[in-house]
């Protein structure tokens, strides 16, 4: 009783699907779900990574996985593409299942996970399925990760419960674009180093935009500092293939897990696994250790998908330069799929209508609109800002 899901995102997408067949697609302006589109309105599916899949034997996207954590061949994969040759690994339906057995596996019900301010909705959802309590450090002091309110109140959290979960969306975080400094993780990572002596300590890195950054090497860099960790410090990288090969549908994603304690956060992973999906799509982890372990297959694939590195990052200079040009206030961004503008809580609800009324469509969020720049194209996003600033101006 009382479980009923209000999906923002969704309910968001049907109705700027609505006024598609009102009023023509042309006449749209429909930012709202992160799938990638390319300037032509059509999503994209790389040819480099759906002519692999189609390669692939009927039986063997027929077929259960090979284990319970998932394909050895994709274990290794994973952890070879990401940098983490030390980690343990278990296949989850999207990072969504990853974020999802991490939260579960890490507190116990009523304990409080740690999240920015600035969040993906469904972190909240998969709180409430766990029945766990939410607390919120500030992620932005200006224009930059405020590393002070993280440290502030993952202390207050191990002083109140004797352990801390904290969530950090990076790179590309969703929903604002922002990617922290090398300089921002390495104060992070000192502190939850010394955190750890005070009890147990769960760092979530959700990485699910990894792969569509401007610089896919400077990425990972920080994973450099997962090494040589606190013994009390385990760290679940939530990966997924939806976003890196364009394959929202097949849901495969990982948790991968760093840390001294890493096994014992495996085997429970997988008991949860087991009690919960049982088995991770074969075919979507075949197809990813086909590509990563090609060198052919791979250049094609990462040629492919620079390109639309590229126009993401044409659409979000072109926004936040007419933004900054009419006034428009939005949250930092470096690069990703999406950018979201503030608006004072007491006008967004009015501010989210106007916009509908105009036939733009976004997300409401509690930080004000996101806008999708990921399925928006180059034409649409032009003066956008300034249709958007012109409608916070009525308030």
């Amino acid at each position: 009783m009382g479980k009923v899901l209000h999906d923002v995102v969704f309910t968001a997408v049907r109705a700027a699907q609505d006024a598609k067949k009102k009023y023509g697609k042309d006449k749209v302006m429909d930012a709202t779900l992160g799938s990638l589109y390319n300037e032509e309105g059509i999503m994209v599916a790389l040819d480099s990574v759906w002519d692999v899949f189609n390669d692939i034997p009927n039986i063997q996207k027929a077929k259960y996985a090979s284990s319970l954590q998932g394909n050895i061949e994709y274990r290794e994969a994973v952890k070879k593409w990401l940098g983490l040759p030390d980690a343990e690994v278990v296949a989850t339906p999207g990072g969504s299942g990853a974020v999802s057995i991490t939260f579960k596996n890490s507190l116990d019900q009523g304990d409080k996970i740690l999240l920015p301010d600035v969040y993906w909705a469904p972190y909240l959802v998969m709180a409430v399925e766990q029945k766990l309590e939410v607390d919120y450090y500030q992620m932005f002091k200006g224009d930059h990760f405020d590393v002070e309110s993280f440290k502030v109140k993952c202390l207050e959290l191990m002083k109140e419960q004797g352990k801390v979960l904290v969530a950090i969306n990076d790179p590309a975080h969703n929903p604002t674009g922002y990617t922290m400094s090398m300089n921002e993780w390495e104060q992070v990572m000192e502190f939850l180093n010394e955190l750890a002596n005070q009890g147990k300590v769960m760092l979530l890195n959700d990485i699910a935009y990894i792969d569509f950054v401007k610089d896919i090497k400077k990425s990972r860099k920080h994973f450099k500092l997962f090494k040589n960790i606190n013994d009390n410090l385990l760290i679940s990288v939530t990966f997924s293939i939806s976003k890196t090969l364009t394959a929202y549908g097949l849901r495969v994603g990982a948790a991968v897990i760093v840390g001294k304690k890493k096994d014992s956060f495996k085997n429970a992973c997988v008991h949860s696994a087991r009690s919960v999906w049982s088995n991770v799509n074969n075919g979507g982890m075949v197809l990813f250790s086909e590509i990563m372990n090609d060198q052919v297959k791979l250049n094609r694939y990462i040629e492919e998908k620079e390109e639309f590195v590229k126009m993401l990052a044409d659409r979000s200079n072109l926004f936040l330069k007419e933004a900054k040009d009419v006034g428009l206030d939005t949250y930092p961004h470096v690069e990703g799929f999406f950018v979201t503008v503030k608006v004072d809580s007491s006008i967004k609800d009015k501010v989210h209508e106007r916009l509908n009324e105009e036939l733009i469509f976004t997300i409401n969020l509690p930080t004000g609109p996101r806008v999708a720049l990921c399925s928006t194209s180059l034409d649409k996003v032009r003066v956008l800002a300034g249709k958007i600033k012109d409608i916070i101006n009525e308030f």
